[in-house]
């Protein structure tokens, strides 16, 4: 007996059950990536803040007294005092942000902090 491979019609049914379960799946997998990414930034974000949180605890009487009570922790001094690791990134596919970033911290009362691109500290008059 002679045995023989697949026929054309066989090929065809696979090929095209293989695409329907990519038509249905590709979406979620799709937003499964984009969900985890957004995770991923959140995750940094509360990183971020909470070693500027334990920075600031550390070095209190360090800050000069600036006008509206601003100060900004560049991320390098964070990744310099050990509180976090560089690269820093938002996301999996975004480029470093540690020499770049800044931490601005207000006090308000309790302490408020942002990321920041360009935080300028405001010099106390005298």
């Amino acid at each position: 007996m002679k045995t023989r491979g697949f026929t054309l019609a066989e090929l065809m049914g696979v090929i095209i059950i293989i695409a329907f379960l990519l038509i249905f799946a590709l979406p979620n997998i799709i937003n499964f990536v984009k969900s985890s990414n957004k995770k991923i930034g959140d995750i940094t974000l509360d990183l971020i803040y909470s070693a500027s949180k334990d920075y600031v605890n550390e070095n209190k009487d360090e800050f000069p007294k600036v006008e509206e009570n601003i100060y900004c922790i560049p991320l390098r001094d964070l990744v310099d005092d050990g509180k976090l690791k560089s690269p820093i990134k938002l996301s999996s596919n975004s480029e470093d942000i540690t020499d770049t970033m800044q931490v601005e911290v207000i006090y308000d009362e309790k302490f408020k902090y942002e990321l920041k691109d360009n935080c300028v500290e405001r010099k106390a008059s005298d």
